[in-house]
């Protein structure tokens, strides 16, 4: 009788992480944000892999960047590239860089801002094994900061032509 409901609770425990496990899975791809990883070795990125998320962000698919190491390079702005890349390599350096804003090409050609937020992962030697990244759509915000902005300064001119 023990072995019967040990094995019940057992098949109950699984059942719950795998409806826990559904369920971050559904809320992760309802998200515009998206999530990368990036596996060091050697000091170097080796692999990236892109959420499910990046193709409401960017247009491309997984699959697309799995065929294309260098896409998500391509896509920023080239005004925005060294930030990016200085924010890469003070990662691999083993910093927490802040988040940064920068511009990419959506598929479709559209310009949108993202946020890309670095989080590193290193071992109990503390040397950095990967790291995650969350990349969110600002685009929206970015858009009203610029309204804002020509809205100040219109106000202004016109409060000096007074």
């Amino acid at each position: 009788m023990n072995t019967t409901v040990f094995v019940k609770e057992h098949s109950r425990a699984e059942q719950a992480v795998q409806e826990s496990e559904q369920r971050y899975k559904r809320l992760l791809a309802s998200v515009t944000d998206y999530v990368y990883s990036v596996a060091i070795a050697d000091g170097h990125p080796a692999a990236t892999t892109h959420g499910p998320g990046c193709e409401a962000v960017t247009g491309y698919t997984s699959g697309e960047f799995d065929a294309d190491p260098f896409l998500w390079y391509r896509m920023i702005f080239s005004e925005d590239r060294p930030a990016v890349t200085a924010q890469a390599e003070r990662v691999l350096k083993g910093e927490t860089p802040s988040p940064l804003e920068h511009r990419i090409s959506h598929k479709d050609g559209r310009v949108r801002w993202i946020r890309n937020t670095p989080v590193p992962h290193k071992d109990e030697l503390g040397r950095l094994i990967c790291y995650d990244g969350l990349v969110s759509d600002i685009t929206e915000r970015k858009r009203a900061e610029q309204f804002l902005a020509v809205q100040y300064a219109v106000t202004r001119e016109l409060g000096q032509a007074s």
